[in-house]
């Protein structure tokens, strides 16, 4: 028998370190249709979970209104719904590759990249903030699956999103 309700804090425990992953992924896809500026709403959650990423915890610390939140039962299973068929078509292309790209330094790397980016979020810079947000969506898949395809795909939107705030600003 399912619960009810589910925490936000039991999703983290049960996807373990893969949570920190989905929070950047789920956290990112909100920021790609905001405007410029809104987006700072996904981008200062995102800029708690990466931050902790670079430091090195497994899982993200959330205070505790977040980690108490829960979701009702037939919430839950409609978003699966929805959900599942794009999570499943994604699997089909992500798979396990380049595992160097996730030894100690090139992780630490990935998790500077997604605090610059989760920190690009918060600024109002029109069209590199939508591709910050799909670089942090691309390393949370690759941190998910351990993809090192993923990983270079979020350091060519990363490269992206830099281009066009130097353009803009520069």
């Amino acid at each position: 028998v399912q619960a009810e309700r589910l925490s936000v804090d039991e999703v983290v425990a049960t996807l373990g370190e893969r949570s920190n992953g989905w929070m950047m992924l789920l956290l990112a896809l909100p920021a790609l249709v905001l405007p410029p500026g809104v987006a700072a709403l996904a981008g200062l959650p995102l800029l708690l979970v990466t931050r902790q990423l670079l430091f090195g915890r497994h899982r993200p610390w959330l205070p505790r209104f977040v980690r108490e939140r829960s979701f009702a039962k037939d919430g839950r299973n409609r978003f699966f719904a929805r959900v599942m068929p794009t999570v499943a078509w994604a699997e089909r292309r992500l798979r396990p590759r380049q595992e160097e790209m996730f030894d100690p330094l090139p992780h630490r790397l990935l998790a500077g990249g997604a605090v610059v980016m989760s920190a690009m979020l918060i600024l109002p810079v029109p069209f590199a903030h939508t591709f910050a947000a799909l670089s942090i969506a691309a390393f949370g898949v690759a941190l998910v699956e351990r993809d090192g395809a993923a990983v270079w795909a979020g350091w060519g939107l990363m490269t992206v999103s830099l281009a066009l705030f130097g353009v803009i600003f520069g």
